[in-house]
């Protein structure tokens, strides 16, 4: 634990969106120190504004499982952020995982710009008549002259739909 405290330091300076949690399901001591990654995550309080999603890997060796899933499901709940079950061996529940730590960025992407709205000069805090900042294009469902990750975000969400079209066609061989 010193170890980790001593590596933490860099939390509170660097620019994080997100921290997804990993553990083997096979092997406790992934699991305690998951815990104990998320305590530090918590005692640098990052959670107000960014995801936190604690994942339990290899759900597919169910055989060998030392970590219940409601020890996870436990754990998550105390430390009130998402868990959730994944097998990175079969790509099991994968795409949901994308799809929740993009649905938990887009709160944080919400809540910051909210937080940064309250601290627009006098007059910018005024939506135009399409519900826009002043200076704002929108396209589509992302805002121009946003961060750039938006756009990231566009083309990952068009991949993976892709992605699901094209493996809803093995099940047919």
């Amino acid at each position: 634990m010193k170890r980790l405290k001593e590596n933490s330091r860099w939390f509170g300076h660097a620019e994080f969106n997100c921290f997804l949690v990993l553990y083997s399901i096979t092997d406790r001591r992934s699991f305690d120190r998951a815990l104990e990654y998320m305590d530090l995550i918590l005692n640098h309080e990052l959670t107000a504004t960014r995801a936190v999603i604690l994942v339990a890997n290899k759900n597919d060796m169910e055989r060998s499982r030392m970590v219940g899933t409601r020890e996870g499901e436990l754990a998550a709940e105390m430390r009130r952020c998402v868990f959730m079950n994944i097998s990175v061996m079969i790509n099991h529940q994968i795409d949901e995982l994308l799809l929740e730590l993009m649905a938990q960025l887009k709160k944080g992407h919400i809540a910051r710009s909210r937080r940064a709205s309250s601290l627009r000069p006098p007059g910018r805090n005024q939506r135009n008549h399409s519900g826009d900042f002043p200076g704002e294009r929108q396209q589509g469902s992302v805002v121009q002259g946003g961060s750039p990750r938006e756009s990231i975000w566009a083309r990952i969400r068009r991949s993976s739909f892709r992605r699901r079209m094209s493996k809803s066609c093995e099940n047919l061989l």
